[in-house]
């Protein structure tokens, strides 16, 4: 790869192709800025994401926990995965499919259904072996599922106003939508705040509601948008939230009557959790999370070093959550508080560290490699690992103890653990060091 000497022409004459350098590079930072924009910042970072090791390369679509160790993941292939330590580890489980499962859903420790593509549904009642359920209402794709709380009746819907319900935790399913009020539209997300007060949200705007377990379905207007609405979570029954396309938070305080707008950006939205009436998250394309910690009022925005799709959220505990997404993406947030700030001696905060790749742009074939300086404030375990953007690992470039100080005595040459030139691609260094942690991105081309 050749550069001209005023920047502006990049050939490589092993392909004979021409590139922009400014437009190379600027396709290569488009995901940094989109991550980077801040939105109606309230407060301080509550949460730092960190990746978690999924152990596939499928992409995931929804997660469930049903204690602060134990949880699981579904998605494309059939594929779930189940953490039994909050997410250290993952392991695979037998589902027996191979079509994409879109959602999971759990009442209790060991009874959980999982819903997918052509009306499949997946149920446990051991939280270890999956069997596939008849269901003789729909072959439409199902793409949510809710339990009603603390009942045995779990909904599920999807593609073409599939509305289905079982009253027997997900041992029957019969039409949940006997009055036919659903629209033949794409439904994305159904929550059931208890056995009677239900809502569901999709495509174009659609927003029904139901206040007689099911009976019937009242279409209401979401705030007069007409986006598409990708979920739907209710604190309690009277107040709730919907993500959707371009950006779009909703929020009701009087059981969905009326929503108001939160937020509008962009980028698409395509999960929201809370799990406080104040705290609460949201999550979507090219990695964006969002967080709020006055019950909605306003957003601001967490690095989650993701560029993939961010596809489902859930928070276990108001210092424990999770994302999942595409190509196998599991993150997993930490407290901000655990990240204690260094002080100097007249009391003011000081950096706690910094990563820096001294190249941020390198071409293995060619022999070019990145130096990383790093510095951070107290003597410990350091660790300096290179991973995709979907969080799985490539090379651990350092694992030793140091004393605090600057050091520049990494490098990376674009190699995985194998010695093997990596794919041209975006790619994360990632820094743990005592009090500090911190990813920086570098660009690969070849």
């Amino acid at each position: 790869m050749l550069f001209a000497e005023n920047g502006a022409v990049v050939k490589d004459r092993r392909r004979s192709r021409f590139f922009c350098k400014e437009e190379f590079l600027k396709r290569l930072i488009t995901l940094s800025a989109v991550l980077a924009f801040q939105l109606l910042a309230a407060g301080r970072l509550h949460a730092v994401w960190q990746f978690s090791n999924s152990g596939t390369a499928n992409s995931l679509n929804g997660v469930f926990f049903v204690d602060s160790s134990t949880g699981w993941a579904v998605g494309a292939s059939g594929t779930i995965i189940k953490t039994a330590d909050a997410g250290s580890t993952w392991s695979a489980q037998t589902s027996g499919a191979v079509s994409t499962l879109h959602d999971a859903q759990f009442s209790g420790t060991s009874t959980g259904i999982a819903v997918g593509a052509g009306g499949l549904i997946l149920r446990t009642t051991d939280a270890v072996t999956w069997q596939t359920m008849t269901n003789n209402v729909s072959a439409s794709d199902l793409l949510a599922a809710s339990w009603s709380v603390s009942t045995g009746t779990v909904w599920a819907v999807g593609e073409s106003g599939t509305i289905l319900v079982s009253t027997n935790s997900g041992n029957k399913w019969d039409d949940g939508d006997p009055g036919n009020g659903a629209p033949s539209l794409r439904l994305r997300a159904v929550y059931f705040v208890n056995a009677s007060t239900g809502w569901i949200v999709g495509d174009s705007g659609t927003y029904l509601r139901t206040g007689n377990g099911g009976n019937t379905w009242a279409a209401i207007s979401a705030g007069g948008t007409s986006q598409d609405l990708k979920d739907v979570f209710f604190v309690d029954s009277s107040t709730g939230f919907i993500a959707g396309d371009n950006g779009i938070i909703l929020k009701s305080t009087d059981c969905g009557s009326t929503w108001g707008s939160r937020i509008s950006t962009a980028t698409d939205f395509n999960a929201v959790h809370f799990v406080t009436n104040s705290l609460g998250w949201a999550v979507g394309e090219a990695g964006i999370v969002v967080a709020s910690t006055d019950s909605g009022n306003s957003f601001y925005s967490e690095t989650s070093s993701a560029a993939a799709a961010l596809n489902d959220v859930f928070f276990v505990t108001s210092t424990l959550g999770f994302a999942v997404g595409d190509s196998g993406l599991v993150i997993k947030s930490v407290p901000a508080s655990s990240l204690v700030p260094v002080t100097s001696s007249t009391g003011a905060v000081e950096q706690q560290g910094d990563l820096t790749p001294l190249n941020n742009l390198i071409d293995p074939s060619i022999g070019q490699f990145t130096t990383l300086q790093y510095l951070f404030k107290k003597a410990g375990r350091v660790t300096i690992k290179i991973y995709t953007m979907q969080g799985r690992l490539v090379k651990t470039l350092l694992d030793e103890y140091k004393t605090d100080g600057v050091y520049q005595d990494v490098i990376w040459g674009g190699r995985n653990e194998n010695g093997e030139t990596v794919a041209s691609g975006i790619y994360l260094a990632h820094i743990e060091a005592p009090n500090f942690s911190s990813s920086k991105k570098i660009a690969v081309i070849r």
